[in-house]
């Protein structure tokens, strides 16, 4: 039986924040607004913001802050933030996020009376900001998925047409409640301390991107299992001003941690077999005029390392 110290709370919930301070702000108020029932903790770890974050969200006694000095990226920042942390569970939540109804404890009273089932990572189905189901989980990342995606794009930047979204929200309805994925998003991931403590945390190799699915991955190889419940209403607003197609860095970013996934989870052979179907379908990028020499540079350095 788990016996609860003076300082342990119900939940610890995560905040990265960078450059987002007033989405911070609102993310912040609708997890007091919404949350009853339990006793939590906010931790929000600023990744070295520019936009007068740490001089707002400092003032904010509801908070335990921390200043990374640095920007570590979303994993190490989250494994910072962890440190500080005395819940009996975590729940990792972007900053852009917004709490609708009292979903932390949906998923606390989830976990605590589904003990019998393998729980790794606990998500919700996430709706976007006009209330749309949005990106929430999906299945894991694989070489074949990543072809058929690597060839439809190319075939979209040869005809100028928009590149192919690689998520899906994967929306579904389940009579049980809940229904098993291979992994939940990190932008609304909730797990037990003790999962992480055994299993492992956010592996730092990761900068951005894949380190949620990476660690989720390693988790179900240990036999244990995701699951998207019902009952959480979470808004992601994933950051509207951020245009995915035309956004090179953010796209450099995604396939360098896409390469450093398949490194760790695949087969040497099939890791390079990746890296030589990505070299094929991305060399385009060199004739791209929308590319600078730098950036062109800077991503055929990216494929050949």
């Amino acid at each position: 039986m788990h016996m609860k110290n003076s300082n342990e709370k119900d939940v610890s919930i995560i905040v990265v924040n960078y450059n987002t301070c007033e989405l911070t702000k609102q993310c912040i108020d609708s997890i007091y607004n919404k949350t009853e029932g339990i006793s939590f903790e906010v931790i929000v770890v600023d990744n070295d913001s520019t936009d007068g974050s740490v001089e707002s969200l400092s003032k904010d006694s509801r908070i335990k802050f921390i200043e990374s000095g640095n920007n570590l990226g979303f994993g190490r920042a989250n494994n910072l933030g962890l440190d500080k942390a005395n819940g009996k569970y975590v729940f990792f939540l972007n900053s852009d996020t917004l709490l609708l109804n009292n979903a932390v404890k949906y998923f606390v009273d989830f976990a605590e009376n589904n003990q019998g089932l393998p729980i790794g990572g606990l998500g919700c189905q996430l709706v976007n900001g006009d209330y749309e189901p949005t990106h929430s989980c999906s299945m894991f990342p694989t070489i074949f998925e990543t072809f058929k995606y690597e060839m439809k794009d190319h075939v979209a930047t040869v005809l100028y047409k928009q590149k192919p979204n690689r998520n899906s929200c994967m929306y579904k309805a389940s009579p049980f409640g809940y229904y098993e994925v291979d992994y939940v998003t990190g932008a609304d991931l909730f797990v037990s301390r003790a999962v992480l403590n055994l299993y492992g945390t956010f592996d730092p190799d990761f900068f951005m991107y894949y380190e949620e699915t990476e660690m989720q991955f390693r988790w179900r190889k240990s036999g244990l299992k995701q699951y998207v419940i019902d009952g959480p209403r979470i808004v992601h607003l994933e950051q509207k001003s951020t245009v995915r197609s035309n956004n090179f860095a953010r796209e450099q970013r995604d396939t360098k941690s896409r390469i450093l996934y398949f490194k760790k989870t695949e087969h040497a052979v099939n890791y390079y077999l990746y890296r030589l179907l990505l070299l094929m379908f991305r060399i385009h990028y060199l004739v791209k005029p929308s590319l600078s020499f730098r950036q062109k540079k800077d991503f055929i350095k990216l494929l050949l390392s």
